[in-house]
């Protein structure tokens, strides 16, 4: 994998790495607060008149106080659970933005041609073949029917061998990337941005479920 695009990933990436310690205190705080305020009944009951505490001694005063505790810590689980898909969604919309906005051209901190054609050299190097088909979406496809031999002469550069390259009539729904065939289509290489996203999304996902014990 290229430098370039590792740094792409890792630009997108780190603002939620920078947020995690963010997410579990928030989770945690909410958690906390919905078992204090079980614990807070709890002691509620344990200091009401005798008659009451007779009433509910022993075994059944133990039941009561396993039953709050055990309410409370499943609402904050429960609640650190909706609290970090709510916010792995929120950052990976920004991530998303800042991907849609490098595609377009809008954000300057990277060269997005640059990027597309090294993501072309990623798939032909892994489906290897000297033909391929490229789908990419409408707009890619502009820059690529007018700069296709220049783009061939890069990646026959790189891969040490001639590479014939055609795009696919039908563009495809992506932020940006491609996908990339052999000439029968038996082979597929998918290096959209979006997929690459989806990726990392599930990697962070799992690791944050791990960080706040919830898997």
């Amino acid at each position: 994998m290229s430098s370039d695009i590792v740094e792409l990933e890792v630009k997108l990436i780190e603002r939620i790495m920078e947020r995690r310690k963010e997410i579990i205190s928030e989770a945690e705080k909410k958690a906390n607060e919905t078992i204090n305020k079980a614990r807070g009944k709890m002691r509620e009951i344990l200091t009401e008149g005798r008659e009451t505490q007779l009433r509910i001694a022993g075994t059944r005063l133990r039941a009561v106080r396993y039953k709050i505790l055990g309410e409370a810590e499943s609402e904050g689980r429960r609640k650190v659970m909706a609290m970090r898909q709510e916010m792995i969604s929120r950052v990976f919309d920004e991530v998303r933005n800042r991907l849609k906005a490098i595609a377009e051209g809008k954000d300057e901190s990277l060269n997005y041609r640059d990027i597309l054609v090294k993501l072309i050299s990623e798939a032909a190097s892994a489906v290897g073949d000297r033909k391929l088909i490229i789908a990419v979406n409408k707009r890619d496809r502009q820059f690529l029917q007018e700069e296709l031999e220049k783009i061939e002469l890069k990646i026959s550069g790189i891969l040490g061998y001639d590479v014939k390259l055609n795009i696919d009539d039908e563009p495809i729904d992506c932020l940006g990337g491609i996908t990339l065939y052999d000439s029968l289509k038996k082979k597929v290489f998918y290096n959209t941005l979006d997929g690459r996203l989806q990726k990392a999304r599930s990697g962070i996902a799992a690791e944050m479920a791990t960080v706040l014990g919830v898997i």
